[in-house]
């Protein structure tokens, strides 16, 4: 795909998703690519809040801004500016136009800080809680970093943007424009390289030891890092620098430790007694030898995965207690995986790190074979084909970032109309969007208010257990009912930005409360009754009925979210606490006779849910069989010959491995036999077996 063709998919995009959700392009253009920075980590998440009024200093000029994000791991605060052109040809964006914007949020930032602004917007609006709350932080933050996102390309006048400075708080200017956006997800990669020059911050480098074998897959050193260094350069990238399960960790349990902090602070000299160290990995280093020894100079793609309250206690102790770190070592285990190898072995070190913290298995189920059951039911499949459509469409499980536009790279132009008609780009479900759809339902509008990535780590959670106790629960019918709760949001998405009272604030916390509330008076209020979600699958929409009574619902939770009453005053954080749900919970909703037909029996809710369990045990079984027979004779003939000479199988192992090392067409594994196969293969892993 070339520039010019994606820029084109992606203006189109925009203006369909706007007209279907009954938004402004250029509000629609500021949500998808700040949904794009966060899929690309540069943010964890992000608040819209669209301003742009005459700055209260001087009447003759004008701030800005378009949405913000706070990361609660690094304490940095990104401010974002769009410039939006909406036009299929090139469009250039001049130094003079791009300081020029700047200027207009740095100005806007100065008057926030000023307490210029209070009164400025109404109470029950996002851009007032903006206001309020960084009004009161501007101590808390360490770093603020102004963005514009454009679908300009820039000028090659602007080849470097000096750092600045603001009320003593330092500033970084940064410009996505639409060839930056292309180069990582037009062209698949859905990654931007993050490389660290050590030799900016430590003279020689960091002087490493080889640490393994020749003929590994990766290779691995040990070093020792100066506590001055590692805090440079956690201050320069932030909770970039974090592998992304150990910054889920972070932003949910705290960053900075106390008892690390009490360490750094009063007993400098103990520090690396004390302290494990960080492991980081890398997918390409680049070393120096001075004599014998070797010098850390350049790290390609260096994440953090074990350490991160260690590194961000540092670099707190360094930039906000004004701490000594002059006499502070850290060890450092550095792993260097290349090529296709990193994305498979990565998380599996993150994770091997971690085992012995308290990140927990759910923080790593963004890799789990939950994700590769729902993909699989997504591509096989078809909803039922509405609106005159001849032809049955998916909904597209992305599994992994960037899958659905990985797999046209290579398409002709033929083959991508065809995926494109039965994959429809408005049916993309991502696993933070499937993670919000659910959790609205099952009554955590809360935990979805407090953003995608906290979010998912609840719904982690919830999910990773059962999985693992049961995965036949996670079958079709479950799909189904998931791709239902996504129209009925979409839906009420479209429904809130229709409404007379609406003010473009606050929508993602109404839908996510009025879904909630629907549901909890369908289990709560109406006897032995479920929601009959066959009656949007169905129809691939949400009734007429339905919509009239979230009319109702909405109105009447934007009512209790925004009342002058509430126990927080800044909105967004209300809907974050669970005192808000039960508040919530107390709205009195008439659904009238009409609801009825969109009620099963719990009874038959259940009848339903065994049957899907049931269709899914014959899948299991059938895909146990399809694994055991495609790793074939050879394979197993291994597992049994190191099983024997081991002494680590018993005669009833060696008779179900007898059966596989000589297979036919006669006689193949059952599906007891399969389990008892898979069993044995993981016991005999964990004793030292390589294949």
């Amino acid at each position: 795909m070339e520039l010019d063709e994606y820029r084109k998919e992606l203006l189109e995009e925009i203006r369909v998703t706007a007209s279907a959700q009954n938004e402004s392009k250029s509000n629609m253009f500021v949500r998808t690519l700040c949904d794009y920075l966060v899929d690309l980590e540069i943010i964890t998440s992000y608040e819209e809040c669209f301003i742009s009024i005459a700055s209260a200093k001087d009447k003759r000029k004008t701030i800005a801004l378009d949405a913000y994000a706070y990361d609660s791991v690094d304490k940095s605060l990104t401010l974002i500016a769009a410039i939006y052109n909406d036009s299929d040809s090139e469009v250039t964006l001049s130094k003079s136009e791009a300081t020029k914007l700047f200027t207009k949020v740095e100005n806007l930032m100065k008057e926030v800080f000023d307490n210029l602004l209070n009164k400025k917007f109404d109470m029950s609006t996002n851009q007032y809680d903006f206001i309020n709350e960084f009004s009161s932080k501007k101590d808390d933050i360490t770093k603020i970093k102004i963005l514009i996102i454009t679908d300009s390309v820039v000028s090659k006048m602007i080849s470097k943007l000096e750092n600045g400075n603001l009320n003593g708080i330092p500033v970084e200017y940064g410009i996505w424009d639409i060839n930056r956006f292309y180069n990582v997800i037009g062209t698949g990669d859905y990654k931007e390289n993050l490389e660290v020059d050590f030799k900016k911050y430590a003279l020689n480098g960091i002087p490493l030891l080889y640490a393994n074998n020749e003929g590994c897959e990766y290779k691995s050193y040990l070093g020792v890092i100066p506590a001055e260094v590692l805090a440079n350069v956690y201050d320069e990238y932030g909770s970039r620098l974090l592998e992304g399960n150990v910054r889920s960790f972070l932003s949910v349990r705290g960053g900075v430790n106390k008892n690390i902090r009490r360490s750094i602070l009063n007993e400098p000299e103990m520090f690396f007694a004390y302290n494990n160290g960080i492991s980081a990995t890398a997918t390409n280093i680049e070393l120096q030898y001075d004599g014998s020894i070797a010098y850390l100079v350049k790290a390609k793609d260096f994440q953090i995965v074990n350490g991160g309250q260690t590194t961000a206690s540092l670099s707190t102790a360094k930039f906000k207690d004004k701490a000594d770190l002059s006499k502070i070592y850290v060890q450092m285990k550095l792993t260097e995986v290349e090529g296709e190898d990193a994305v498979k072995i990565i998380p599996q070190i993150s994770r091997c790190s971690n085992s012995q913290n308290k990140v927990n298995e759910a923080d790593f189920f963004a890799t789990s074979g939950f994700h590769i059951r729902m993909e699989q039911i997504s591509r096989r499949l078809y909803a039922p084909s509405v609106g005159g459509n001849q032809y049955d469409t998916h909904w597209f499980y992305e599994r992994a970032r960037g899958q659905y536009l990985q797999e046209q790279l290579k398409m002709t132009l033929s083959q991508k109309k065809t995926f494109t008609n039965q994959n429809p780009k408005n049916q993309l479900i991502t696993k933070t969007d499937l993670a919000k759809y659910i959790n609205s339902w099952d009554g955590l509008p809360h935990t979805v208010s407090k953003g995608a990535q906290a979010n998912f780590l609840a719904f982690a959670n919830e999910v990773d257990p059962k999985w693992r106790e049961n995965d036949e629960i996670y079958n079709e019918q479950y799909f189904k009912d998931t791709i239902s709760k996504a129209i009925l949001f979409k839906n009420i998405e479209k429904l809130v930005s229709n409404q007379p009272w609406y003010q473009n604030s606050y929508r993602a916390n109404i839908v996510t409360y009025s879904i909630a509330l629907f549901a909890y008076n369908i289990k709560n209020k109406l006897n032995e009754c479920e929601f009959d979600f066959s009656k949007i699958w169905n129809n691939q929409k949400v009734p007429q009925d339905i919509l009239e009574v979230f009319v109702e619902i909405t109105k009447k939770v934007f009512d209790s979210i925004t009342a002058p009453n509430r126990a927080t005053m800044n909105v967004t954080q209300w809907c974050k606490k669970q005192i808000c749900w039960e508040y919530i919970k107390e709205i009195e909703i008439d659904f009238g006779d009409g609801i009825l037909k969109y009620l099963i029996n719990r009874s038959e809710k259940r009848k339903k849910a065994l049957e899907g369990k049931k269709e899914q045990r014959f899948m299991n079984e059938v895909e146990a069989q399809t694994k055991v027979i495609s790793l074939g004779e050879v394979y197993w003939q291994k597992v049994l010959k190191f099983g024997k000479e081991k002494g680590l199988i018993d005669i009833n192992d060696e008779k179900v491995l007898n059966v596989v090392v000589s297979m036919n067409s006669i006689r193949i594994p059952n599906n007891k036999q399969c389990k008892q196969l898979f069993d044995i293969l993981d016991r005999l892993k964990d004793e030292g077996l390589v294949l």
